[in-house]
């Protein structure tokens, strides 16, 4: 497993994820596991087209480092 930064998550640039070498899907369904999980409104927020605002974006980006461990 590799700590990469790139375009992340949705275009949202600088932000850092993880990319399983061998297994994306596994990282994809632990993501979004505890992504649904720990950020319901969030979730409730993308699943109805909402934009981001730059505190969701700053949520997200901490929960993408607390799941990173």
């Amino acid at each position: 497993m590799r700590i990469i930064r790139g375009t992340g998550i949705n275009g949202l640039s600088g932000i850092p994820y993880m990319r399983y070498e061998k297994d994306i899907e596994t990282f994809k369904r632990d993501w979004f596991d505890y992504f649904n999980a720990n950020m319901p409104d969030l979730v409730a927020k993308l699943n109805d087209g909402g934009a981001l605002a730059a505190e969701d974006k700053e949520a997200l980006s901490k929960a993408l480092e607390k799941f990173r461990g």
